[in-house]
């Protein structure tokens, strides 16, 4: 018997997933809607002391990106 699952199949992502520039791209795009660009280059410059989410390595891109999702969450 198998139960019928809790969640859709493409809402999984694998822990070792790589954020594309895509997702980048929609995301910074989801900041900028809600006017909290200078949250996002703050927390780069501070944080990571970098000046672009594409210049972190993958494992930070995908922490940020985590961060960020929280925050626009928290601020919506």
């Amino acid at each position: 018997m198998s139960l019928p699952l809790q969640y859709p199949p493409e809402a999984y992502r694998h822990e070792h997933a790589v954020v594309t520039p895509h997702e980048v791209e929609q995301l910074l795009s989801r900041i900028e809607d809600q006017g909290l660009r200078d949250m996002w280059d703050m927390i780069l410059s501070l944080d990571y002391e970098v000046e672009s989410a594409y210049e972190l390595k993958c494992e930070e891109r995908r922490e940020f990106c985590g961060i960020i999702s929280v925050l626009l969450q928290a601020f919506a």
